[in-house]
C-alpha cells in the first residue's frame, strides 16, 4: 500500500518525523487515502493532507487544482511492470519520468513530496510473481535461488531510484511491501525483503486476515492475532531500518468475486482504530498513514472486485472521525 504542507524545495525537512508540531495530543503528521480520483471532491483539507495519485493522473488539471486549492502534498505513483525499467543501462525509465514532468498539470509539481515506485516488489518476487521470462528475464533465470533473486531485485531498484532522484530532485522516494527485513535466515526466506539503501520512505501494507473474516472481530484474541501480525511486522522493519521513516498503508477495503477470496471483509471500525493507534504509538518512525482504499477498482466479473471504505457507512464514518481527531490533536 505513501504531505500537505510540503513543497519540493523543503520536502526533506517537512516530510520527516522532525516536522511534528507540539499539539494537544498525539497525531500522525501526514494522513490521506489511496484510490480516490473518481471522488476526489470528498478528499479535502485540512483533515487529509496527502493526496496519492498515479501517473498519468498527474495530467488532470481539475484534480491538480483541487489538490492545490486544499494545500495538499502529493505522493505520485508509477506503475513499473518490466525489468528494463529497472536497469540503469536502459533509458526507458528516464524517458517516462521526463514525460511525467513535462505533462504534469499546472501547479502540481511543487506539491510532489514523494515518488511511489512500483508496488510490492518483494512479496511478488518471493511468491513467483516476477518469474516472467518476457518481462523479467534475469529474475526469471534466478528463480531457483530466491535469496540471490531478491538481492538482484534490490540492486535493480537501487539503480532505478537513483534515476528517480536525478529527475525529481528533492522529492523523496518510496517503496511499498508488507514488510522490510535485510536479515536472511534459512527457513524464513519469505521474510527477506532487503530495502535499497537509497529509498527514503519505507511504505508498508501488512494487511491482516488473509482469506478469513477475522477483520470483523474486536475481541481480545483477534487483537492479539492482529498485533502478532501487523505490529510484529512494523516493529521488524523498525528494528532493521531504524533511520528510515515509514508510511503505513491502513487496511480499509474488501475483495469480491475471487476464489479463494484474499480479503473477504473490510475491517470493522475497531480495527481501523488499531491501525491508527499503531501509527500513533511509533511517533519517531511512522511518518504517514495512507488508507487503502477510498474507492473501489470499478471491476466487474470475471475480474477481482475491490470495494473501498467509502461504500461502507460505518467504516467510512470511522475513517472520517480519525481524520478529524488527528487534525485537531495538532493544536
Amino acid at each position: 500500500m505513501a504531505k500537505r504542507l510540503i513543497v519540493v524545495v523543503v520536502a526533506v525537512v517537512l516530510f520527516s518525523p522532525a516536522s511534528r508540531l507540539k499539539g494537544a495530543g498525539p497525531y500522525v503528521p501526514f494522513m490521506g487515502v489511496i484510490w480516490s480520483s473518481n471522488h476526489y471532491q470528498e478528499i479535502i483539507g485540512p483533515y487529509a493532507n496527502v493526496y496519492s495519485l498515479t501517473y498519468p493522473e498527474s495530467r488532470n488539471a481539475v484534480l491538480a487544482q483541487h489538490i492545490v486549492s486544499h494545500n495538499m502534498s502529493v505522493v505520485l505513483q508509477f506503475g513499473i511492470e518490466n525489468e528494463a525499467m529497472l536497469r540503469n543501462t536502459n533509458e526507458q525509465l528516464r524517458q517516462l519520468l521526463i514525460e511525467a514532468k513535462q505533462t504534469m498539470a499546472p501547479g502540481l509539481a511543487p506539491r510532489i513530496a514523494a515518488i511511489y515506485f512500483g508496488d510490492e516488489w518483494f512479496v511478488r518476487q518471493f511468491s513467483g510473481g516476477l518469474d516472467d521470462p518476457e518481462k523479467f528475464p534475469t529474475l526469471y533465470e534466478l528463480r531457483g535461488n530466491r535469496k540471490v533473486q531478491a538481492e538482484t531485485l534490490r540492486d535493480y531498484l537501487t539503480s532505478a531510484l537513483a534515476i528517480v532522484k536525478q529527475e525529481f530532485g528533492a522529492s523523496l522516494t518510496m517503496l511499498v511491501d508488507p514488510w522490510w527485513n535485510d536479515l536472511y535466515v534459512a527457513g524464513y526466506e519469505h521474510l527477506y525483503h532487503p530495502a535499497p539503501a537509497n529509498v527514503d520512505i519505507l511504505g508498508m501494507d501488512p494487511y491482516f486476515g488473509h482469506g478469513t473474516t477475522a477483520m470483523r472481530s474486536c475481541d481480545s484474541a483477534t487483537k492479539a492475532a492482529w498485533d502478532g501480525h501487523v505490529v510484529w511486522l512494523i516493529d521488524l522493519a523498525i528494528s532493521r531500518y531504524p533511520s528510515k521513516p515509514i508510511a503505513l498503508i491502513g487496511q480499509a477495503f474488501k475483495h469480491e468475486n475471487e476464489t479463494p477470496i484474499a480479503w473477504p471483509d473490510i475491517p470493522a471500525p475497531c480495527q481501523l482504530e488499531w491501525w491508527y493507534q499503531a501509527a500513533l504509538s511509533r511517533p519517531n518512525n511512522i511518518l504517514a498513514l495512507l488508507w487503502f482504499a477510498w474507492e473501489g477498482n470499478g471491476a466487474a466479473p470475471p475480474y477481482v472486485i475491490v470495494r473501498g471504505v467509502r461504500e461502507f457507512p460505518n467504516e467510512r464514518a470511522k475513517i472520517e472521525e480519525i481524520f478529524v481527531r488527528n487534525y485537531l490533536n495538532r493544536f
